[in-house]
């Protein structure tokens, strides 16, 4: 759920669902009625890996501590 005043969650998160089993929430969305709607398609999708890097963090730190990750990454 993108926060509304923030464009650039918005492009993150699109980018983000376009490579993983996530889904956009909406306000509309929030609606108790229909948030149950969407947890339910989402529980009754097939389960697939998500393409998205999520360690994000852990590779900064290894590329800035450890000389042997840059020929890991291919830099």
């Amino acid at each position: 759920y993108p926060f509304a005043q923030n464009r650039e969650q918005r492009i993150r998160i699109s980018a983000f669902s376009s490579s993983s089993p996530f889904s956009i929430l909406e306000p509309d969305d929030l609606a108790p009625p229909r948030l149950a709607r969407q947890i339910e398609k989402m529980v009754q999708r097939k389960k697939q890996k998500s393409k998205a890097i999520l360690s994000g963090a852990r590779a900064t730190a290894e590329l800035i501590t450890e000389q042997t990750a840059w020929s890991k990454q291919g830099l």
